[in-house]
């Protein structure tokens, strides 16, 4: 989730910087970009939940996932017959959020119940903080005039925060080794 949020908030402060970069007219669009927007917190929803299936799938509960499997395959073709006449493209973003939720939803609730295993925390909740805190430092610097420049300066200011953040706050043991491993390397 750490890394994701990352990539996410990193994408999301440059999109201005990606709207000039795009050659075709179309991807300026901000319609496309709420599209980008709808799957990409899909695609959080997913590595956020993601152990879940595994820890289902590798348990003697195995079938349970192909049943969670299914109903969300008949949630997704439903909800695109109702959202995509209405919303196009965006519809059907809408509709693989709503069913990558659910079905991490379904997995999280029955690993809850059944194994008594709770893989969320309160550093989940911090991951979303320094998202969201390194996504307004990023978002409102100042604009620079050569697009390069901009994309380089944004996300370097951007990564610095959420990684400094993270390390402080010590959101990840893994993270953490790496960082502490590094600044020895270069004697900091």
């Amino acid at each position: 989730m750490v890394a994701g949020c990352l990539l996410f908030v990193g994408i999301f402060v440059n999109r201005d910087n990606l709207y000039t970069l795009a050659r075709n007219e179309d991807f300026t669009d901000p319609q496309y970009f709420s599209l980008f927007l709808v799957i990409g917190l899909g695609f959080l929803f997913d590595i956020t939940g993601g152990l879940n299936t595994y820890i289902i799938s590798t348990s003697h509960k195995y079938r349970l996932m192909t049943m969670f499997v299914m109903f969300a395959c008949v949630f997704c073709v439903t909800l695109n017959y109702f959202l995509i006449p209405i919303y196009h493209g965006l519809g059907a973003a809408i509709s693989y959020m709503l069913t990558i939720a659910g079905l991490n939803f379904c997995s999280w609730f029955y690993i809850k119940y059944r194994f008594n295993m709770q893989p969320f925390t309160l550093k989940h909740i911090w991951v979303i903080v320094i998202a969201v805190i390194s996504y307004f430092a990023g978002a409102y610097f100042w604009r620079m005039p050569n697009v390069f420049l901009d994309i380089l300066v944004r996300s370097s200011i951007t990564a610095t925060i959420y990684i400094s953040l993270t390390y402080y706050l010590k959101i990840s043991v893994d993270i953490n080794e790496k960082i502490a491993g590094t600044l020895k390397k270069i004697d900091l």
